[in-house]
């Protein structure tokens, strides 16, 4: 199964931790953030990586060269996409396809892998979003009933890693940007927006102050 790790924004939030590297490229105990995403993603299923660059590009590029032991596929964009944008530009040839999608500043922890690549491997329907109760007041609030996620003032937040169709993608205009949030808020209200909250530990190093707390 492929999997799409989004490394093209800019890493505004890390302010000048950013200046001169990639957020992908920030480390946690020696490792990048972009390798603990492919060794995660790799222990739930994923047999090939899409990963979408812009921002100091060539630095990712260069570091992408010396892993041979997975298939990668590279996805320059000129200018910035978003999440939408950039998943239909680099797959937009291979559509439909069942893709893992996940926000590389994330760490995850599973405590049920075979519970998470089941659930992965088995999710019919067009989007799946993994929840977890909200810790942080930044996070967006979400509600969820019944195996739906709606868009309402809820205990939930996403944990930035989903299961998608990249059929539902396909009325999107090529090289142009697209928020794929939307794309969740009207599933969301057609009641086709679907949800499991996430059996382990996720830490988000979404931002400087995190990110210095958590290798602090």
């Amino acid at each position: 199964m492929k999997a799409f790790i989004l490394s093209a924004g800019f890493g505004t939030r890390m302010k000048e931790l950013t200046k001169e590297i990639p957020k992908p490229l920030l480390k946690v105990n020696d490792k990048t953030l972009l390798d603990h995403s492919m060794d995660f993603l790799k222990e739930i299923g994923a047999t090939e990586f899409i990963i979408n660059t812009h921002y100091l590009a060539e630095k990712i590029h260069l570091h992408l060269e010396n892993l041979n032991d997975v298939k990668i596929k590279i996805s320059h964009e000129e200018k910035i996409l978003g999440t939408g944008g950039g998943i239909y530009y680099a797959l937009k040839d291979s559509i439909p396809e069942k893709i893992i999608l996940l926000n590389p500043d994330m760490l995850y922890e599973s405590s049920d892998k075979v519970w998470l690549k089941e659930k992965i491997l088995n999710f019919k329907e067009d989007i799946l979003l993994f929840l977890t109760k909200k810790q942080n007041e930044d996070n967006t609030s979400l509600d969820f009933k019944n195996g739906k996620v709606y868009f309402e003032n809820g205990d939930f937040s996403y944990i930035g890693l989903a299961v998608m169709n990249t059929q539902i993608l396909k009325d999107l205009e090529y090289n142009e940007f697209y928020d794929l949030s939307n794309k969740f808020r009207i599933f969301s209200k057609n009641n086709q927006l679907f949800g499991e909250i996430f059996k382990g530990k996720v830490i988000d190093l979404g931002d400087k102050q995190k990110y210095l707390d958590f290798i602090s």
